[in-house]
């Protein structure tokens, strides 16, 4: 049975007619939808092979007959919960979702009426969840970071070529994908009837017992604007929509489950909505912008490498390493609104849309890696980098002084060979 929104009104005004209107202005909404973060205007599509019936009632909603809207509510559960969601628009003030958050204590439970709130705003906005997305701006687009002041540090190193063996940075790749959204191009479709097959997967047994886990995991992730929790008979009215499984795995030397979301698991011979198959492998030539390649899997031997070249041009200095622990790093790179439903899951009475990338989706390596790279390219070149005060929060990190000559004497020695030669310095625009 679906979740059902409160609903505080008369049942003989249920099939009255409720005309809503926009959260914003029509003019916002459509220059929205062309501009700054999640704008449509690129190849980017998520569709079923059918057209949703509960996506049509409501559209024709306005047009029928008091009787006519009785007996479709009759029909469905979630055409029952659809009505009491007008009426529920009809009287609550959702902008306070544009706003930042109020301060809750961390065990906090989920915010029932943010809930609400997001599926009344979804409404008023046709159903269309990229024009949701677009005006909640704030966290869920990054719209407080500094685009213009990261572009400018970009350009700085723009011309600086990368040591023998590192990957060349896409610049513009990945300034889209900091701007734009993820993936940078796509086109999923699935059947309507997977979508329906697939809210009704029962739940493994491993995952069934360990519930209040996930019921942890979405409280907390929820809070942190990592995903937007809807009322889960909603999924019905969303274009394009797939229903990835959730599951759990486990490791020998750690009790804690792993939640973990699955794109790529069919449930049955019929069954088209596992979004991964959609999702072309790493690397493939021409299809860059859909799942860019990977180069992680040489950063240790690279970093190693970079540790031994500036051993050999600096013998006798302290090599300091800044320990960097990014949590939650793939939900950092943000999903167009476009695709993000493609990702999107169900849990007891909710849907579950993503944020940020997930952790099972195909190309999130490839694509957090696009800004990885990036990241430590600015590190490796920006001009006067070591001069950049060192700060955590409010307390300066007080880098140690140089070592001394004794102790100088003390430090490992690195042999150059015909590969490793050392490099001129650690900051210029030349490293190799």
């Amino acid at each position: 049975m679906p979740a059902i929104p409160p609903c505080h009104f008369p049942l003989e005004r249920c099939c009255y007619a409720t005309p809503l209107t926009l959260p914003s202005p029509k003019r916002k909404v459509c220059r929205a939808r062309y501009t700054g973060f999640g704008s449509i205007d690129s190849p980017r599509s998520c569709v079923h092979d059918l057209v949703s019936p509960f996506l049509i009632v409501h559209f024709i909603w306005l047009f029928l007959s008091p009787l006519e809207r009785d007996h479709l509510t009759s029909l469905h559960p979630a055409l029952r919960s659809y009505v009491c969601l007008c009426l529920t628009a009809s009287s609550i003030d959702v902008q306070p979702l544009t706003c930042p958050r109020p301060p809750e204590p961390p065990d906090a439970p989920t915010d029932a009426h943010r809930v609400t709130m997001m599926a009344a705003a979804l409404l008023r906005f046709n159903f269309n969840y990229g024009d949701l997305f677009r005006w909640l701006q704030g966290p869920y687009t990054h719209a407080h970071r500094q685009w213009t002041t990261l572009s400018n540090l970009f350009d700085t190193v723009k011309q600086a070529r990368s040591p023998k063996g590192w990957p060349n940075i896409q610049h513009r790749r990945t300034k889209a994908v900091l701007q734009q959204g993820v993936p940078l191009q796509g086109h999923y479709e699935c059947s309507w009837a997977s979508i329906i097959a697939r809210n009704l997967h029962p739940l493994s047994p491993d995952l069934a017992r360990k519930a209040h886990q996930v019921d942890e995991r979405l409280r907390k992730e929820e809070k942190l604007a990592y995903h937007i929790l809807l009322p889960r008979f909603i999924f019905r009215f969303l274009i394009g929509i797939h229903l990835c499984l959730f599951r759990i795995a486990f490791r020998d030397d750690d009790p804690t489950a792993r939640l973990c979301v699955d794109p790529s698991t069919p449930i049955s011979s019929t069954d088209d909505g596992n979004t991964n198959k959609q999702i072309p492998a790493p690397s493939i030539p021409g299809r860059f912008l859909e799942n860019p390649p990977i180069f992680y899997g040489t950063a240790l031997i690279r970093y190693l490498i970079w540790l031994w070249n500036l051993r050999l041009s600096y013998p006798t200095e302290d090599t300091l390493q800044l320990a960097d622990d990014v949590s939650a790093a793939f939900r950092h790179i943000l999903y167009h609104p476009t695709l993000a439903v493609a990702f999107a899951s169900v849990w007891k009475t909710y849907v579950v849309i993503p944020v940020g990338t997930i952790f099972g989706a195909r190309n999130s390596p490839s694509f957090y890696m696009e800004a990885g790279e990036a990241r430590a390219h600015l590190a490796m070149h920006m001009p006067n980098a070591a001069a950049i005060p060192l700060e955590d929060l409010a307390t300066q990190i007080v880098l140690p002084p140089h070592p001394s000559p004794a102790t100088a004497a003390t430090l490992a020695q690195a042999v150059a060979d015909s590969q490793h030669s050392g490099i001129a310095r650690p900051h210029g625009n030349d490293p190799e």
